[in-house]
């Protein structure tokens, strides 16, 4: 870090910042306008780092990558998860980034090599690695493709978080259009690395990624608060049938999940009106598409084929989503529903109905809030009702 940059992060610890645009527009520190721009960056980073990665938000002389990369970057509890799969001597990260996989890698690898080819991400993780007091990671500054065409060195994990941006900036959609492509260097993985374990984003298709990547043994998806973050891959040598593992990390504690796309297609739903509870399942078992084992599992129907809502006459307070106790059921009728709900505060959920919730709000007067919780959905037989629930509790 530059002299200058220093002291300007010593100044900013004693102002107190909560809109960035103001502070440019006022300049209280009469900085230049490269001096502006810099520390605006910084400000967004220790904002963004406060909620995403609070254990470095503690530690003031940090410094901000590319705001991209930020966006980019594992979260605190993410990142931790993964780093408590696995213990071990070495760690290879070959897609570095902000470092925060290589950091919370560090806290269970005695050594951890960080490989990126971004310079300037380089001279960021150095100096913020340094911060931390990491000191067992090693930085290299290189393409993963080259790395792995010079290494021969073996590791107990290589850990990869492939771009899912094209050259011109836009989305991919397939791991092969990922950079580095995974396909292509799965054989040089294997050679150097009996766990190779690989991040992609929620939105690429898991079923399409399987028939893509070889000796698949986990698919791990992860949410924070009912948000996909992360699909994970982990690869081994030999590895059958993959399990699918879901985790949703929520205020009240860790919902997990584990079931295969195998034992999947071997079960059979039974279907029902709705009946005592009414069931939610949380977004990663969503994401991953494990309905029919989430019914088998705790012997609860669903409504219909496409509601991905179950109900059930016995209470489970460990069902991995939400859980309701049913009040009433209704038909849908946009007269009596606006009657009965013109004016007063309710928690709308919309599944498999042609109206969205906003489409309601503005159709029925409602406001939202309060302890009602009301689902539009669809029948088996394809007819439209409306669930009226409040939230459950085993107490």
């Amino acid at each position: 870090m530059h002299p200058e940059q220093l002291q300007i992060l010593r100044k900013l610890q004693s102002l107190t910042v909560s809109d960035i645009s103001a502070f440019a527009l006022k300049n209280p520190l009469k900085l230049t306008p490269a001096q502006l721009i810099w520390t605006a960056n910084q400000l967004h980073f220790r904002e963004k780092i406060a909620k995403k990665i609070p254990s470095w938000s503690e530690v003031e002389s940090l410094i901000s990558p590319a705001t991209l990369s930020i966006e980019q970057s594992s979260s605190e509890v993410t990142a931790k998860y993964k780093a408590d799969l696995f213990t071990g001597d070495t760690c290879l990260d070959l897609t570095g980034g902000m470092g925060v996989d290589s950091h919370f890698f560090s806290q269970v690898f005695k050594n951890v090599t960080y490989v990126e080819q971004n310079t300037e991400l380089v001279k960021v993780a150095e100096h913020n690695f340094n911060q931390l007091k990491a000191n067992n990671i090693k930085l290299i500054n290189q393409t993963a493709e080259s790395f792995l065409a010079e290494s021969n060195k073996h590791y107990d994990l290589v850990y990869l978080d492939p771009a899912r941006r094209s050259k011109h900036g836009g989305k991919v959609f397939f791991i092969q259009d990922c950079s580095p492509n995974v396909v292509d260097l799965l054989p040089e993985l294997l050679n150097i690395s009996d766990n190779i374990l690989i991040k992609y984003a929620p939105m690429l298709d898991i079923k399409a990624a399987l028939k893509s990547l070889i000796h698949v043994q986990k698919v791990i998806i992860m949410a924070v608060e009912n948000d996909v973050k992360e699909a994970l891959y982990l690869i081994k040598k030999g590895a059958g049938f993959p399990i699918i593992e879901t985790v949703n990390f929520s205020k009240n504690g860790k919902q997990q999940f584990t079931s295969s796309f195998q034992h999947e297609t071997e079960i059979t739903v039974i279907f029902s009106e709705p009946k005592t509870y009414l069931y939610e399942p949380n977004a990663a078992i969503l994401k991953a598409g494990l309905f029919k084992t989430l019914s088998e599992k705790y012997s609860l129907s669903k409504l219909a084929p496409n509601s991905h809502l179950y109900t059930g006459d016995n209470f489970h307070p460990d069902f991995p989503g939400r859980k309701f106790r049913v009040e009433k059921v209704e038909k849908f009728d946009k007269k009596s529903l606006r009657k009965q709900l013109k004016g007063s505060y309710a928690n709308i959920s919309c599944r498999n109905f042609p109206l969205k919730p906003d489409a309601l709000k503005k159709l029925l007067s409602y406001q939202d809030g309060g302890n009602q919780y009301i689902f539009f959905t669809q029948s088996e037989l394809g007819e439209k009702i409306v669930i009226f629930t409040s939230k459950a509790s085993d107490k």
